[in-house]
């Protein structure tokens, strides 16, 4: 049974009522009316999913509804996780501004204090963290404050500034766990409360190893410097019967180890240290260090050959090692000690012909500079390359390599790098203010905005769709009307009546 042709839709839109107003035409064509009823329903089918599109992207029950606030926590968590913190940070804010009210509030509102700190923007993390700490009565907020509390102790560590932090610890509670005991440790350690900061590192009994490693280690340190050196070594020398799971652990007891060797050294227990120095792998970061000591326990063991023969492993396993300098003047003394001159001189002219030209760059940079400190000028290189740490534009990168284990060089680093970070966070938001601002007030502003790009794109197809019914009529119209050109312009005349 033919089905009767329908040429109502809700609410069409204007091509839909052009295309309506057409299928009342062609309804006289009665041989083709299956495919003018299969047009009339695409046509129903396009004017319904058009009348749909503006609840759907504009209003509060389509993009912006509570799935929105998830999903946009979930993007900013996979940036957070890819250590892209600029972008993760714009979704976090997106939230905090926005959704308030919503369940993803407190997860945005920490993790986008954490993004700050992880991008080392400290000042900015701190206020953020802050505010996390005086919402803690919102549950979704709570949960996260001994993490917060942890964070400004860990900012007020790197920024050296400890005012107001003690105040806090009464978030933390009685009970704390031992992440939280460890940064309370760090804090009091680096305050210069040495006697609090062991009795919190004593206390950390962790399921993970890497913490517990940690700690002890810091309780050695403490130990140390408090004078006790008999329970520093008992501390270190515990780390020998762990075998690292992981790189990290591993490096931990590395160090202890190496603790060890040098407390051992300092108290002529040459034996011991020489062991000590031995447990360290050539696969470790600090096995240039471990073997350069090592070398300094058998020349006052008095063995000066094999302490040769370490520092010559050393200039050959570890060629970029910063302590290269120091182990080849070491190494061409043991020469001239052990009667091996030619050797010696050997070893000495490498070292002329490796060091001279860098001393002259230097003495020619403190010349051109009327500077008597090389210290100064090594500082003032680093103040005009802060945004990229490129000392090497002026110093010679070996130079740069064996100076940054000075002290007060390594300050300079750290310092110089959080400024450079800071400058580079400035210009990356300038650069993107300037870009939206491009896309904004540009001719496809529609297209910043990806819900609306969305939609647009909707809209595009519903169009396209639309223009080929018209194609379709047409072809029906031509087929029907053959030769009667005349009926065919009428109907032509029609169409423009009705656009």
């Amino acid at each position: 049974m033919r089905r009767s042709v329908r040429t109502r839709s809700p609410r069409p839109g204007r091509p839909a009522v052009l295309l309506v107003g057409a299928l009342g035409i062609c309804a006289t064509f009665p041989s083709h009316a299956d495919d003018i009823d299969r047009v009339s329903d695409e046509v129903e089918e396009i004017a319904q999913n058009a009348a749909a599109l503006g609840p759907r992207y504009l209003g509060r029950g389509g993009a912006q509804s509570g799935q929105y606030a998830s999903e946009r926590l979930i993007d900013g968590e996979n940036y957070y996780r890819m250590k892209d913190y600029q972008r993760s940070a714009i979704i976090f804010m997106d939230i905090i501004e926005n959704h308030s009210t919503h369940a993803a509030y407190g997860d945005a509102l920490f993790l986008y204090a954490d993004s700050l700190f992880q991008a080392r923007d400290y000042l900015g993390a701190r206020e953020w963290f802050k505010r996390v700490i005086d919402e803690r009565s919102n549950p979704g907020v709570g949960r996260y404050t001994q993490r917060a509390v942890e964070r400004l102790i860990e900012i007020a560590i790197h920024l050296d500034d400890y005012q107001g932090i003690e105040r806090y610890f009464d978030q933390l509670g009685q009970m704390l766990s031992p992440e939280a005991r460890y940064i309370k440790g760090k804090y009091f350690y680096f305050k210069g409360d040495l006697e609090a900061a062991a009795n919190q590192f004593a206390t950390i009994q962790a399921e993970q190893r890497l913490l517990e490693l940690k700690a002890s280690y810091f309780l050695g340190v403490v130990r140390t410097r408090q004078g006790r050196y008999e329970e520093a070594l008992e501390v270190f020398t515990k780390g020998r019967q762990y075998e690292g799971a992981t790189r990290e652990e591993q490096q931990v007891i590395d160090l202890m180890n190496l603790a060890a060797g040098r407390l051992y050294f300092e108290r002529d227990f040459v034996e011991h240290a020489s062991e000590s120095y031995q447990l360290i792998s050539k696969n470790s970061p600090y096995f240039d260090v471990a073997l350069y000591e090592a070398a300094s326990v058998l020349i006052r063991s008095g063995d000066a050959i094999r302490a040769e023969r370490i520092l010559e492993v050393l200039t050959v396993a570890v060629p970029d090692s910063s302590y290269i300098p120091k182990a080849k003047m070491m190494r061409g003394h043991l020469l001239l000690r052990t009667g091996r001159y030619d050797e010696a001189e050997q070893v000495f002219n490498e070292i002329a012909g490796e060091f001279g030209p860098l001393q002259k760059e230097l003495d020619k940079l403190v010349t051109e500079r009327s500077q008597e400190d090389t210290r100064m000028v090594f500082a003032d290189l680093v103040k005009q390359n802060m945004s990229t740490l490129d000392t090497s534009s002026e110093l010679p990168n070996r130079l740069v390599q064996w100076v940054g284990d000075e002290e007060d060089v390594k300050q300079a680093l750290v310092l110089a790098e959080d400024l450079g970070t800071a400058e580079e966070t400035v210009n990356d938001t300038e650069r993107l203010i300037r870009l939206l601002e491009a896309v904004i007030n540009g001719p496809s502003r529609l297209n910043a905005i990806p819900v609306l790009r969305q939609a647009k794109r909707k809209a595009q197809q519903m169009d396209n769709r639309l223009g080929q019914l018209r194609v379709k009529l047409m072809a029906i119209a031509h087929r029907e009307l053959g030769e009667k050109s005349e009926e065919l312009r009428r109907l032509q005349k029609e169409r423009k009546k009705l656009a």
